[in-house]
């Protein structure tokens, strides 16, 4: 039986085989920059001791050893072991190690024999190239000196062609792989247990000189990335992952290297500024399992300047106390509550649009303008949809309906019989069909869309009732959400919600629960069929282009079926977000 590495070492995988084909173009060998003597030399102590202060992105596991006891313990390990998942699991590491190109490691191998720290980075070298950084922490010299030995049999096998580069303080090797390599170069050094790779030579070499410089500004001094870590990992604990991410590092390389399709970054930079972006200083979380008697429990948190401006206006959700409403019922799938407010968007769009273009200007060309025959103006509508945001759905039982789902948008209203004159006469001019549920009207419209592969084609209800704006992309799952669903229990006073909602803070920005039934079979058996067996397009359908026929049947994966929640909570200087899973068991 394969002992699978976990998802999260997986995903390390996947991210440095995705980012190293953007940023990883095979150049000429480049020379690093001359090795200047230094009479202050230290031993770092972690991966973020080898890193520039300005690293875009970080992830590690602090304690590999320990996090595969963790990881063996739980609902997680244990369907990694089951042997039914075994031939699935098996295809998802041979897919993830042909999307990073084969860099000789074998994943499997990696997860078993890494003793302590592994970690993932993506920073800027002097040349201003983007590059990757790996960190692994083998708990014994013999250890790493025997997975080298085979990485490099692996590229000889390969024909690639070796470069050794001695330094005052290591001895830096990189090969130079041809072909289609997804990892066209790869250069390492040891000192120790600790291996430590880059695809650049060059950064590499600046890596290494970071590491044995006392004086270096590094990640593990970047007071940001302090406070953010506090925020997110409990004194002491090295258990986990752990991720890290710099804002302002990301949108400027986005910028310079034109991600974001404009082709001046004056303009761009020019927007941010405007935007109030900067603002956004730090952003990091943490992952563990088996923790507070959950099965996993996360916790992300957003270092913001305040009081804020700009964008992040818009992005306001003030904590109140929090309850889905009596017309959510206890068999929805999912719930979420937002404490969201159009008349902030509206207000905060009309700053933004006033600051570059002069006073007054959104009102003139937005606000005023009328909606429909109703004359209700768009400040009108903006002033009405006071929120809060409730989504309630059911699981799809089967593809067909993913364009029929069964599920209810609504947003809480100031005036509903202001707005329900509005639907109404929107609705008529539309040639809607209207529905009835008890004295209750519901429109049903028909987009002219064509319909896509077999699937049914599009149509929307919408309905003011329970003192919110209701919308469906089913109109009869709204028609009965008003009508003959208001006698089930509500969804507050299930057992099932109410273990999860213990769990909530009393005041809360957002929350939400989802739960996993039996009602999943229909479209996991559809997933197993081979529906999507083309993939999906874009960098995610190459991700997750998974072999999904090797999955076992339904009755082995309704062992493993959860109970989720999370919540955000906005804090003095930023926001946090949390994120648990029920064991199985507990269901």
């Amino acid at each position: 039986m394969i002992r699978t590495a976990p998802l999260i070492l997986l995903l390390f995988a996947a991210v440095a085989g995705t980012l190293s084909s953007a940023v990883a173009q095979p150049p000429a060998q480049t020379q690093p920059p001359a090795q200047t003597q230094t009479n202050t030399e230290r031993t770092p102590q972690q991966a973020a001791d080898y890193l520039p202060a300005e690293t875009l992105f970080f992830a590690r596991l602090p304690d590999v050893a320990a996090f595969r006891e963790q990881w063996r313990d739980s609902s997680f390990g244990a369907q990694a072991e089951d042997p039914a998942f075994e031939d699935f699991f098996t295809s998802v590491v041979d897919r993830v190690s042909a999307l990073t190109g084969g860099a000789g490691i074998d994943l499997t191998e990696l997860w078993t024999e890494v003793e302590g720290e592994l970690s993932l980075a993506v920073v800027r070298n002097s040349a201003d190239d983007l590059s990757l950084v790996a960190v692994a922490e083998f708990g014994d010299a013999g250890k790493a000196e025997a997975m080298l030995q085979r990485l490099e049999a692996k590229l000889q096998g390969e024909g690639a062609e070796p470069t050794t580069l001695e330094t005052t303080d290591s001895q830096l090797k990189s090969w130079r792989r041809g072909g289609d390599a997804r990892v066209p170069n790869v250069s390492y050094f040891a000192e120790g247990s600790t291996v430590v790779f880059s695809d650049r030579l060059q950064t590499l070499a600046e890596t290494a000189r970071r590491g044995a410089t006392a004086d270096a500004e590094t990640l593990a001094e970047n007071a940001e990335f302090q406070h953010v870590s506090r925020r997110v990992i409990p004194s002491g604990e090295t258990s986990g992952a752990h991720w890290y991410v710099n804002p302002a590092q990301v949108v400027a390389a986005a910028v310079d290297s034109r991600m974001v399709g404009n082709p001046n970054p004056a303009v761009i930079r020019g927007m941010i500024d405007r935007m109030g972006l900067e603002q956004f200083r730090g952003f990091g979380g943490s992952f563990y399992i088996g923790k507070g008697g959950m099965d996993s429990l996360s916790s992300t948190y957003g270092h913001v300047d305040t009081p804020v401006d700009g964008l992040w206006k818009a992005m306001t959700l003030p904590a109140t106390a929090q309850r889905p409403p009596n017309w959510v019922k206890e068999d929805v799938s999912l719930y979420s509550q937002i404490n969201w407010s159009a008349q902030r968007f509206y207000d905060t769009l009309e700053t933004l649009v006033d600051r570059t273009s002069g006073e007054g200007t959104f009102e003139s060309t937005m606000g005023s303008r009328p909606i429909g025959p109703s004359g209700m103006s768009f400040a009108e509508l903006a002033a009405n949809l006071a929120g809060p945001v409730h989504i309630a759905a059911e699981i799809p039982t089967d593809a067909r309906q993913l364009t029929r789902q069964r599920a209810v948008l609504a947003i809480g209203v100031e005036n509903a019989e202001e707005l329900r004159q509005m639907v109404r006469q929107y609705a008529e001019g539309a040639g809607a069909e209207t529905l009835r549920a008890g004295d209750q009207e519901v429109y049903r419209f028909e987009p002219d869309v064509p319909a896509v592969g077999g699937l049914p084609p599009l149509s929307f209800a919408v309905a003011v009732a329970e003192g919110s704006l209701m919308v469906s992309p089913n109109p009869e799952y709204l028609r009965q959400t008003l009508g003959e669903r208001q006698s089930l229990r509500p969804l507050a006073e299930s057992p099932e919600y109410q273990q999860v909602a213990a769990q909530f803070p009393e005041r809360t920005s957002m929350i939400s629960y989802q739960r996993q039934d039996n009602r999943l079979s229909g479209l996991y058996e559809q997933l197993r069929s081979g529906v999507l067996s083309g993939g999906l397009p874009g960098l995610s359908g190459e991700l997750l282009n998974f072999d999904f026929t090797k999955l076992p049947p339904w009755p082995a994966m309704s062992r493993y079926l959860q109970t989720t929640g999370s919540f955000i909570v906005p804090e003095p200087d930023g926001f946090r977000i949390v994120t648990f899973a029920l064991p199985p068991g507990e269901q």
